[in-house]
């Protein structure tokens, strides 16, 4: 897929999504939104993901692979919003005021980044289907993962409107 394919269907998501925002479950959220959004819009090939990969008796919603494993993405349902503080434009912001901030963004940051360092895996994500945070899960520099800054879009309409800064990441 190509950039501007992916820009289409992005906003061809936006579109869609305007009047149908809900309470989705995990499963539907992620057969709406999370799957249209990797797949659809940003062109990962499904043969570049595993669903539910198990380690033990954990298991990641989505592994990436580029061809190793490159992302872990956590999904939570629709229904469980991230709070992002108020007037956040920035796309980049620092980890440690959300993860003391806002207990949900926390849990969610410390369960991807968790995945993420046990499978040796540099990038995590979480996302509800129309928010996401994306970070540097596994670090090499002697911080925690949790310290660092991430790439947040807080809204679907945020992602188009921010698209090439979304597709390059």
């Amino acid at each position: 897929m190509n950039y501007e394919d992916g820009l289409k269907a992005m906003e061809a998501l936006v579109e869609w999504y305007r009047g149908r925002e809900g309470q989705r479950n995990e499963a539907t959220t992620r057969l709406h939104l999370i799957d249209s959004l990797f797949l659809g819009c940003l062109g990962w090939d499904k043969d570049s993901v595993i669903s539910e990969e198990a380690q033990g008796r954990e298991f990641a919603d989505y592994t990436f692979l580029a061809p190793r494993r490159v992302l872990i993405v956590e999904a939570k349902r629709e229904g469980n919003y991230f709070e992002l503080p108020a007037g956040t434009a920035r796309l980049e912001i620092q980890l440690p005021a959300l993860v003391r901030t806002y207990e949900n963004v926390a849990a969610a940051l410390q369960q991807a980044a968790g995945y993420c360092q046990s499978r040796g895996v540099p990038f995590g994500a979480v996302t509800n289907g129309r928010q996401l945070i994306a970070f540097v899960a596994t670090r090499n520099d002697g911080s925690a993962p949790l310290d660092g800054r991430a790439l947040v879009f807080t809204s679907l309409q945020q992602m188009q409107d921010e698209f090439l800064e979304l597709w390059n990441a």
